[in-house]
């Protein structure tokens, strides 16, 4: 193992099939040795304790081995905030800062905002984080006992537990909840057959939260569906969506009775449609 964390980084850039190893690799030594990004260019390992770099060496064996580094070092960082994460639990992702964003820009004073399927809790918890001056409640709602506890430890570590309560629930059962004023969902989406999904992601992160029938539109329209249970009338549908099934979604919306529909981008690839429950 090379000395210099720099080089050390370096190593795996050449090494990895990921164009993004260098950064990855940093990320973990940040992380696990305690130091700054400007130190991985002024440090080396001699200059941290044997444990440390017994720890250092571990995780680098699992990341060589294709685990994400969001499990190795148990966060990964969403919308300002450092979500803690574990294996079993989806890895929250940048593409979803922007269901955030759609949610930000329609609420109001004293809404009351439904997630369905509340993962790590990034979306509650950034939403809860940036609305401290409003008067809004979030329930999240997950199958996922797993989910639900590491969802808790998000919600605790940022002290967001009188604004976010979290069930373990399954959207296709009955829930116990008076109406909302929004829903918001990142589903499973991804078409069984999409070839596009890394093998890193299919053996590590949990197909429950990433896959679904009906070429990926199965949970959207159960939830589009449920919506009319849950929502107020005018109540307003917040759904994350795959790059390729923005008119696919924008249709299921107008058909099962809901307007105004908006289409959002996440940079160029369209990912969140919201629309209002008018029937």
């Amino acid at each position: 193992m090379a000395n210099r964390l720099y080089d050390l980084c370096l190593v795996y850039q050449r090494q990895s099939s990921s164009s993004n190893a260098f950064q990855e690799v940093s990320w973990i030594i940040t992380h696990v040795l305690g130091c700054s990004s400007a130190q991985i260019h002024t440090k080396s390992l001699s200059d941290f304790s044997k444990s440390l770099v017994s720890q250092l060496q571990q995780s680098l064996v699992l990341y060589a081995q294709g685990v994400p580094c969001a499990y190795i070092v148990q966060s990964a960082p969403f919308y300002n905030l450092e979500i803690i994460v574990k294996p079993g639990v989806l890895i929250p992702r940048r593409d979803t800062e922007c269901l955030v964003d759609a949610v930000l820009s329609r609420i109001q004073e004293g809404d009351r905002v439904l997630e369905l399927g509340v993962g790590s809790g990034a979306v509650s918890c950034a939403i809860a984080h940036e609305c401290k001056n409003l008067q809004i409640s979030i329930i999240g709602i997950d199958r996922s006992r797993l989910a639900i506890e590491v969802a808790q430890q998000n919600v605790d570590k940022y002290d967001l537990s009188h604004v976010v309560t979290l069930q373990e629930a399954d959207w296709y059962d009955p829930i116990s909840i008076d109406p909302v004023d929004i829903i918001v969902s990142n589903p499973p989406y991804i078409a069984l057959t999409d070839q596009r999904v890394s093998p890193q992601v299919k053996e590590h992160e949990p197909g429950s939260a990433l896959f679904s029938e009906a070429d990926g539109l199965a949970d959207i329209e159960h939830i589009l569906r449920i919506g009319h249970q849950y929502l107020k009338k005018g109540g307003q549908m917040v759904i994350e969506h795959g790059d390729r099934q923005q008119d696919q979604v924008v249709a299921l919306f107008k058909s099962l009775g809901y307007s105004h529909c908006r289409a959002d981008s996440h940079g160029e690839l369209p990912r969140v449609v919201s629309a209002v429950l008018v029937n």
